[in-house]
């Protein structure tokens, strides 16, 4: 029967949230046990009589008198409860530690013990006795593991104890502290108050053993302050081990201890289910339960910034070296030998493949760019599925102000790192958001001075079409919607350019945001409408002592199509303010009046205050947050639990699993395709600088504490459109279908993510899915996403990765040439901030190269006193008036109209008298005057003066030389932004292009527009040539199939209107040589579209396109008639093109043959390989 499901939410009562596998080994290691009968401890019920060795160092701390004296009494007590006689073997001697020996104790007490204890005999009796059933009770020292301890020799000892410890905090040691019940109506906190206060030496732990062992007693680390654990400090804990006990205490410094009322009730329950006579569950938490995270895990640099590309690797970049090295890098201090910056390197990586301290590094990118990444955003341009990033840093680290960049680049795995045309206006903390066309909107930032402003007013738009690339929305201008406080609106400075949150609204297609405590809409269609929606109900913005969920430091997320959750926060910038939040609300702009009427209610509050939390919707759609501290980027209050909402419900669940490391200001968290989520960075600056991350692996990946057996998708579209039925193939009865959009992130805001359920049907037994896409780009933003199909169990799949494209064809052209005139791209003073205010460039100076000084120019700081008219990043090139200097553009196709544009202004530094500034630029047709008067000054305190030239030219070769030189008399003139792009697509703009150009290696690249197609890589004896139609080309040597480059799998899957075209010089000819195939690798058995020379479907049929499904025999071919083919030892240009069911092949730009009735289409092959 085949019925239509709606996608709904499974719980199995057993995994209410399951998460994921542990990828970095914790500090306990497996290990191998001969194959022996293990000792029997005495059971003290049995035989009458509690035995118990006591093991004590002397020479460690004097408290071991008080804490044995204890441990005496307490057994007394115990013996006297049970009807038992006591016996305690008393020793700071290891010779006790024999099997013989062990096997006639009940426990074992370690009192104040340090440093190596045994020889290698001692410890496998020891063990042998604990899996064999023994008990453990451990104090305080037996914890501490400074220099070299039992922790560093032995594994098992490292288990037994269950954590280890190097330090405390300080000056003084011993502070009052308090200690809370976690483990309630546990029987081994039996007899204690809910919470209480003592004073004793906190001891921090290497690693948090909460995710392996019971806790049973807590410390709040804001009652004493400087602790490592954050919100969940394990002071006291039980664990089982095989058929043994343990139980530890870090409590216990001071022998006063000892007579504590508290500390001697806690260890005398602890003693006695050490000794076997108290049962208690001291299991770990359960994995399908919380979850579990991975450990530590190794990281290049400080992923501020992270952003899952269109083929699902992690690109991330924020911080860079400072010169020195650290040799813990990776524990809870963090790397200090980093600090700021994204302008030497960004790192890439697949995810799939585990981070090491071997491979570290193995995902680092160069930046070439001419844009320091730093506080710049990601953005999906599913123009071209790459990962933009607008805006950034000045280039010059930690040593200046923040001043925004102007710049914009591009990455894909193809492609890699390349410079797009700058914005308009300079931002550093800018937001981008893809709108239902395909285009992308940008919104606020700070022009100069990071935090103290000011902010830029008005929105540009992505337009590659048109002007410099970039459109102003000067209809939106606002300083309400991105004011920079004081002047602007009222009461506090709110700091509302600082990454506006915003979303696309469903239906309408413009975009809702909330920034500081404003909400407004943005119409980016013309030239741009703002429309202000009202402040935050004062009931939502202002929730008395849970905070204030409002300002830059809170998290937001469109959990639900049109549905907003804001958390946490409650500041308007770095550091300072009151406590975090741990309010939140609700914003529905899916009501009856839309976004005209945002319905805001206040949420149930999460159990922690954060500042600077991340929220991440999950592939089930509750949505997790992680990070965030009391304090503002500061040493205390930290949270270490992540907590997870359910939108269903309004509730909040905590993750009883903590997180190892301080995720503060500078954190980021991103869902990956598996179903984890990655946390990582913080820091720079901060109280710590991690270069590390963390994997989260949700409930829903675990069956109880092993891992979830997961449904398979195993065939899916690499692209779907909207508002129509697609099908996936899996073996799995499905119970839900959702889509989330690959995300984007960075300062607390996920500004890519988005999620839906999606309807779907199933006949009984089938493996296929039909499943109905969103309605349009308004719901699901054009772009790169995820897909999971649930099982009954309520287990995600491993996603497919898919791209959601308009119908609307979007145009994808990258400029042939971006000059931002930074020459070095990066100053060489870049880490004192001092680089020089003006740079002589004398004729023939090679310092700019490739641009050949003719008569000489200068280079001058965008922060010089007379300029600051286009931000106060980088350097502008000053002519004076008699500066020329020219380069050379390569790669232009003759006969191309293209566009340049120029930013420009009047040097301010020349007086007034002597009049406006001119220069004369010509290339290819062009030979044109650039002119600025004195209404267009370089120099402005805020806002931007330079104007923008655009022009157009037509290319008459591969090569034209671009030239700028001043009149000789008059004021000079300042330029900067130089950018050319073809006025209409050309062949470097198609999404796979490979030009062969390459000369060496095994692959070739792909040139083209679409950043996830990958290499084509040469196989068998394929090799270079210098000698093709323009530049190099392939060697082919026929022979054998073999002999081939391999395209990337799935090229042209399911696109109904395509072309490809291809030059090829055949030393010879024979009957049915394929010169281009896209293939399943069946042969006739299989499906593939192809071209071929001197084909004999019906006698000499010669060169023909041709369409075979699979499993079938039948093939639909294209052909000239009369015979039409290539010509032997001459190069020939073969295209075919392909709109619906006509099919046109061409052989040297001519059409040769076309057919209307082709049915067999590319959805008919199939995947290809």
């Amino acid at each position: 029967m085949n019925v239509l499901r709606r996608s709904i939410r499974r719980r199995v009562s057993d995994r209410l949230r399951r998460l994921l596998i542990p990828l970095v080994a914790v500090a306990v290691a497996a290990v191998a046990l001969p194959v022996i009968a293990l000792a029997s401890p005495a059971a003290a019920a049995e035989d009458g009589t509690l035995r118990v060795l006591l093991f004590y160092k002397p020479n460690f701390h004097a408290s071991n008198v008080q804490a044995r004296e204890a441990v005496r009494d307490l057994a007394g007590e115990l013996a006297d409860e049970y009807g038992q006689e006591v016996e305690i073997q008393e020793t700071d001697d290891p010779i006790a530690f024999t099997a013989e020996n062990l096997a006639t104790r009940d426990a074992v007490v370690f009192a104040q013990t340090g440093g190596v204890l045994f020889n290698d005999a001692q410890r496998t009796a020891l063990e042998d006795y604990i899996r064999g059933g023994g008990g453990y009770f451990g104090l305080h020292y037996a914890g501490w593991s400074v220099g070299q301890s039992e922790h560093d020799v032995n594994p098992f000892y490292a288990q037994l104890v269950g954590a280890s410890s190097e330090g405390h905090p300080e000056n003084p040691a011993v502070r009052p502290g308090r200690v809370e019940v976690t483990a309630v109506d546990h029987p081994l906190t039996q007899g204690l108050p809910d919470e209480f206060t003592r004073s004793d030496e906190w001891y921090d732990w290497l690693v948090n053993p909460a995710p392996t062992v019971r806790t049973l007693l807590s410390a709040d680390e804001s009652s004493y302050g400087m602790g490592r654990q954050g919100t969940s400090h394990p002071i006291t804990w039980c664990q089982e081990i095989d058929a043994g006990r343990s139980w530890y205490s870090g409590m216990g410094h001071e022998g006063t201890a000892y007579s504590e009322p508290v500390i001697r009730t806690q260890m005398r329950n602890g003693l006695a289910y050490a000794a076997g006579l108290l049962p208690a569950d001291c299991s770990p938490p359960a994995k399908g339960d919380t979850g579990a995270w991975s450990g530590v895990t190794p990281w290049p640099l400080v992923p501020i910034n992270m952003s899952l590309t269109a083929d699902g690797k992690v690109q991330s970049f924020g911080s860079v070296s400072t010169g020195c090295t650290d040799d813990t890098p990776y524990d809870f201090t963090g790397n200090s030998c980093v600090s700021q910056g994204g302008q030497f390197e960004i790192d890439v990586w697949n995810p799939e493949v585990p981070r090491t301290l071997a491979n570290v590094t193995h995902g680092l990118v160069p930046n070439t760019t001419y844009t320091d990444l730093f506080c710049s955003m990601q953005v999906q341009n599913p123009r071209s599925q790459v990962t933009m990033t607008v805006g950034g840093d000045d280039g010059l680290g930690a040593n200046a102000p923040n001043d925004a960049a102007i710049g914009v680049t591009s990455y894909s795995t193809s492609k890699g790192l390349h410079d797009e045309a700058p914005m308009n206006y300079p931002r550093w903390y800018p937001t981008g958001t893809t709108l239902p066309s395909g285009d992308i909107v940008v919104q606020g930032g700070s022009l100069r001075g990071g935090p103290g402003g000011p902010g830029v007013k008005t929105p540009e738009l992505y337009a590659p079409d048109e002007g410099n690339g970039w459109r102003l929305l000067d209809g939106a201008t606002s300083a309400v919607a991105y004011g920079d406080g004081g002047a602007d609106h009222e009461g506090q400075d709110e700091n509302r350019w600082w990454y506006p949150r915003a979303f696309v609204a469903p239906g309408n297609g413009n975009v809702f945001n909330i920034s500081g405590t404003q909400m407004f809409e943005l119409d980016p269609s013309g030239d741009g409408e703002m429309i202000l929606r009202g402040k935050v109900p004062a009931a939502s913005a202002n929730q008395g002592d849970l905070g204030n969920p409002v300002g830059a430091t809170s998290t937001a997320t469109m959990y639900r199509p049109g549905k907003i959750l804001q958390v946490g926060g409650g500041w308007w910038g770095n550091g300072g303010g009151p406590d975090g939040a741990s309010a939140g609300f609700t914003v529905d702009i899916t009501g009856p009046d839309g976004t005209a009427s945002p319905i805001v209610e206040p949420t149930e509050p999460m159990t922690y205050e954060r500042h600077w939390p991340t929220s991440t919707v999950l592939p089930d759609g509750d949505v997790l947050v992680t990070g965030g501290s009391r304090v503002n980027n500061g040493n205390d209050g930290y949270v270490t639990n992540a907590e997870i909402w359910n939108p269903d419900t309004g509730e909040w669940s905590e993750v009883e699993a903590p997180y190892e490391h301080a995720r503060l200001y500078h954190s980021t968290a991103l869902l990956l395709p598996d179903g984890r989520v990655m946390m990582g960075g913080g820091g720079t600056p901060g109280p710590r600088s991690y270069t590390d991350v963390e994997y989260y692996s949700p409930a829903y990946l675990f069956d109880g504490d092993e891992p979830a057996v997961r449904p398979e998708i195993t065939d899916a579209p690499l692209e779907i459109g909207y508002d129509g039925t697609f099908e996936i193939a899996t073996g799995t009865d499905v119970s839900r279908v959702t889509l989330v959009r690959n995300g984007s992130v960075t300062h607390g805001f996920n500004n890519d993510q988005n999620f839906q359920d999606l309807d779907f049907t199933q006949a009984d037994g089938s493996d296929t899915v039909s499943i109905t896409s969103p309605v349009d780009g308004t719901y699901a933003p054009p772009g790169a996403y995820m897909l999971f199909v649930f099982d009954e169990d309520g287990t995600p799949s491993v996603a497919s990765m898919m791209n959601i494209s308009p119908e609307v064809e979007m145009d994808a052209r990258s400029p042939e040439l971006v000059d931002q005139f930074e020459y070095p791209r990066i100053p060489t003073e870049w880490r004192s901030a001092n680089p020089p205010a003006v740079v002589d460039v004398d004729a023939g100076n090679g310092r700019m190269a490739p641009w050949a000084v003719d008569d000489g120019v200068q280079l001058v700081r965008a922060a010089n006193g007379a300029n600051g008219g286009l931000g106060s990043a980088g350097y502008h090139l000053a002519l004076g008036d008699t500066g020329s200097l020219e380069r050379t553009l390569d790669g232009l196709d003759p006969g191309r109209e293209y566009r340049v544009s120029l930013r420009f202004a009047r040097d301010s530094r020349d007086a007034t008298g002597v009049g406006p500034a001119a220069a004369q630029l010509s290339v290819g047709s062009l030979d044109t005057t650039v002119t600025a008067g004195t209404d267009t000054p370089s120099q402005a305190g805020s806002g931007t003066t330079f104007d923008t030239l655009i022009e157009t030219f037509t290319a008459d070769s591969r090569s034209e030389t671009l030239r700028l030189a001043a009149p000789g008399s008059g004021a000079g003139l300042v330029v900067d932004d130089l950018v050319v792009i073809g006025v209409d697509p050309g062949l470097g703009d198609v999404p796979v292009h490979y030009e062969f150009e390459e000369g060496e290696g095994s692959a070739a690249a792909n040139s083209g527009t679409q950043g996830t197609a990958g290499a084509a890589v040469l196989t068998g004896d394929t090799t270079w040539s210098e000698n093709g139609v323009f530049g190099g080309a392939l060697d082919l040597v026929g022979g054998t199939n073999a002999n081939a480059a391999d395209l990337p799998d799935n090229l042209l899957q399911g696109e109904d209107d395509f072309s490809t075209a291809f030059w090829v010089r055949p030393d010879t000819k024979g009957n049915w040589i394929g010169l281009f195939h896209i293939g399943d690798g069946l042969g006739g058995d299989g499906s593939f579209f192809q071209i071929q020379m001197q084909t004999q479907a019906d006698g000499n049929t010669g060169l023909a396109a041709t369409f075979k499904q699979k499993g079938s025999p039948d093939q639909e071919r294209v052909y000239a008639t009369p015979t039409q083919d290539v010509v032997a030892e001459e190069w020939n240009h073969v295209a075919f093109t392909r709109e619906g069911a006509v099919g046109t092949l061409y052989l040297n730009g001519e059409p040769i043959a076309s057919r209307d009735d082709l049915t067999i289409t590319m959805s008919d092959v199939g995947p290809t390989s």
